[in-house]
């Protein structure tokens, strides 16, 4: 609750653009605790994401945890920025790599000094054989703090995966044929063009989603931020949300646990997450994992909070409530209709083409109208029609089935003869006084 409260502390666009540029939680996180400590503006904000404030102090993305000892481990990990600025140099438009290394060279001083301490040049171009094969690297440097060799390959382009399999394979001949005794292991740095994820879809109107996951409190104990967060990476994976940054923030603020996910709809390889078709998917993923973990699921509506409805679906609730509440003790479609008409919903039939054959119901309620069966399964004209005629005790069903065979003038009587019964019985069981009176045709 207190990072969802802290995310949503600052503006909507302020968000936008930390999502759109940012994969890593806690980085995230950090231009969050910036931007509230700093009172930045989207200005402020969005230079502070281009020169990428969080990673210049120490945060480039690594492996030296797991590859390196830990003294170097973090001294290599101070030491690296990203990005790196050269805005010192004056390129043509669609300069290639060698363009690059040509002036990164020519101004190796100022190049030197934007890599930062300690970085001593040993050469471009340089030369190493692997097996048979002669290969050439960009840039080769020795940074005296880390005692350790520095690889850099420059690429003009996206990054790729290969750059990083070419840049080891570099790294891995460098500590087989220079390093020496007291140097500590070569360090490979990969400097490419990268660009936001939303300026790889710059059509697309909503780049950011927004999902709420909510369980019922029968799961509450069960519910530990970790069982809560797997549960939304597999709902997440289940809904094809992959290959994006994400945020699962857990909220505390109900009684029932839930959680929010904001998510970014331009995945990394700069493809749109669909989010067409979404309603059925979801139904879909959110039954299987409720099966799949054994989470509670309640029966049809029994929890619905009315109060938090929005419009249509409150409506549509408040007809399911009304019939629901009247159906099982209804006896007649006239009944209905005139229990429904006293709580300002009315009822239409559909009919077979031009004939009088009723195929379907609707219910209308201020400016909402609702198929019956999309109210409730059970509330299509057959089962409506079928739960009346049971309603109905074998002795008024039978004066009914005899009323029908008789002349139509004895039959009209007779219908309105039952009609009113009805009704005067159920104007008795709600404690409403009625005179004797007979209905004439």
């Amino acid at each position: 609750m207190l990072l969802m409260k802290l995310f949503f502390s600052i503006p909507w666009r302020h968000q936008m653009y930390i999502l759109d540029k940012i994969k890593d939680v806690k980085e995230a996180l950090f231009y969050v605790h910036k931007t509230i400590e700093n009172g930045w503006s989207r200005n402020m904000l969005l230079n502070m994401l281009d020169t990428r404030l969080y990673e210049v102090q120490g945060k480039a993305i690594t492996n030296f945890d797991r590859l390196l000892p830990v003294p170097q481990s973090d001294l290599a990990q101070e030491t690296l920025k990203d990005p790196y600025n050269f805005d010192f140099l004056t390129m043509r438009e669609g300069y290639v790599e060698k363009e690059l290394e040509d002036a990164l060279t020519e101004n190796i001083t100022k190049f030197l000094l934007e890599l930062g301490n300690g970085f001593a040049y040993v050469g471009r171009q340089v030369r190493i054989v692997v097996g048979q094969k002669e290969l050439f690297m960009d840039l080769l440097f020795y940074n005296i703090k880390l005692h350790s060799y520095v690889v850099i390959e420059l690429k003009t382009g996206e990054f790729k995966a290969e750059y990083v399999s070419k840049l080891g394979l570099y790294v891995t001949a460098v500590n087989h044929q220079m390093k020496h005794q007291m140097d500590n292991n070569t360090i490979g740095l990969l400097i490419c063009k990268t660009e936001t994820q939303s300026q790889m879809r710059p059509s697309l109107g909503n780049k950011v989603g927004h999902i709420s996951l909510s369980f019922s409190p029968k799961d509450k104990e069960r519910l530990t931020d970790k069982y809560m967060t797997d549960t939304a990476n597999e709902y997440l994976k289940g809904m094809g949300i992959i290959d994006t940054q994400y945020l699962i923030v857990r909220h505390n603020d109900r009684e029932h646990p839930h959680c929010h996910i904001v998510y970014n709809r331009v995945n990394n390889f700069g493809q749109t997450i669909k989010d067409s078709n979404n309603f059925r998917r979801n139904i879909e993923v959110c039954r299987d994992i409720t099966l799949s973990r054994k989470l509670y699921m309640p029966q049809g509506k029994e929890n619905v909070k009315i109060e938090r409805l929005r419009e249509p679906y409150r409506t549509k609730f408040e007809i399911w409530q009304t019939i629901k509440q009247i159906l099982n003790n209804i006896r007649s479609w006239e009944e209905l209709r005139s229990y429904l008409h006293n709580q300002n919903i009315e009822i239409s039939f559909k009919y077979k083409g031009t004939t009088k054959e009723i195929q379907g119901i609707i219910f209308l309620k201020g400016k909402y109208s609702f198929k019956g069966s999309a109210i409730d399964r059970s509330f299509s004209y057959a089962k409506i029609d079928r739960q009346i005629k049971r309603n109905i005790s074998p002795k008024q069903q039978e004066t009914l089935e005899q009323t029908l065979q008789k002349p139509c003038s004895d039959q009209s009587k007779s219908l309105n003869d039952i009609i009113f019964s009805n009704i005067t019985n159920r104007l008795n069981l709600l404690g409403i006084p009625t005179s004797n009176t007979t209905l004439e045709c």
